[in-house]
């Protein structure tokens, strides 16, 4: 995926390159399909530029024509996401304009990072910090009975994308959860240093683990009991987890979205806090009726 973005850079005409002030291209947003949670996020991180009142002229994969890619030329700034880092980096070079490496806003903690390195990059820090504390009011007493039923002191796992991988654990810890294992289902070296470190660090962390081991290895990972399992259908098939597990990321082959409906940004915590808080309480429910 950041190959062909890269290549598509490297490729590009951008002849009547025209940056237009307040404007920026989020480059390298993974849009593995055209369906509600992709539609979802893509609509969250407009909002959340438009909120710092700049206008997203471009966003590197959307699902919309080539003409929109395009229209990165027309952007004052270019801002670098996780799956397209080189690609952002070609075309802030080829267009002369200023690159700005941002984190992925997933989770209420990634989100306002997100915005505050948009907003120290880009002279926009009071709109952020106006944004950011405006959402945090709104989504924490939304919180309020999800935290401590179905997060705070609770057991989850991870399988699928080494950038999600890398940003499931804080976005867990930070409604007082933990991560038992990490299944990094792609190679270390997509990862930035920092990324590599932390997942590191934690215990529990596999990258590329053999398929035919893989329930076996998993099954050590959480001591078979971790209170909910997010993965991808891949995992899904070959862990076969006696656990709740929630579908998310690519491939989602048993999990469709027929309304817009993000995991990103701040509306997108809400959501995937949700979804995933209802599986945990099924997952109770279920333990408790079978003692």
């Amino acid at each position: 995926y950041a190959a062909a973005l890269e290549t598509l850079a490297e490729g590009m005409d951008l002849g009547g390159a025209a940056p237009r002030p307040g404007t920026v291209a989020l480059v390298g947003y993974l849009m593995d399909r055209n369906e509600g949670e992709h539609r979802g996020n893509l609509l969250e991180l407009r909002r959340m530029i438009r909120a710092l009142g700049l206008e997203p002229v471009s966003i590197w994969l959307s699902g919309r024509p080539y003409e929109d890619l395009r229209a990165v030329r027309h952007a004052e700034a270019i801002v670098s996401l996780p799956h397209g880092r080189k690609a952002a980096k070609v075309l802030a070079a080829r267009l002369g304009v200023k690159l700005v490496s941002a984190e992925l806003p997933f989770g209420l903690e990634g989100s306002r990072r997100f915005l505050e390195r948009i907003g120290r990059e880009l002279d926009r820090g009071e709109e952020a910090a106006a944004f950011i504390a405006s959402e945090l009011d709104e989504a924490a007493p939304r919180l309020e009975w999800s935290v401590p039923h179905a997060f705070m002191h609770r057991s989850f796992a991870f399988a699928g994308d080494p950038h999600y991988a890398a940003a499931f654990a804080g976005l867990i810890e930070e409604v007082g959860g933990t991560v038992a294992a990490t299944i990094v289902m792609g190679g270390a070296g997509h990862l930035g240093e920092a990324d590599r470190r932390a997942l590191d660090a934690r215990p529990g962390t596999m990258y590329e683990p053999d398929r035919g081991s893989l329930r076996r290895s998993f099954a050590q990972a959480t001591g078979g009991d971790a209170d909910l399992l997010v993965c991808n259908s891949l995992a899904l098939k070959y862990i076969n987890p006696s656990i709740p597990w929630l579908e998310f990321g690519f491939p989602s082959e048993h999990t469709h979205f027929l309304h817009d409906d993000p995991f990103l940004g701040f509306k997108g915590a809400l959501s995937l806090f949700s979804r995933m808080a209802n599986e945990v309480v099924k997952g109770l429910r279920a333990k408790g009726a079978a003692r």
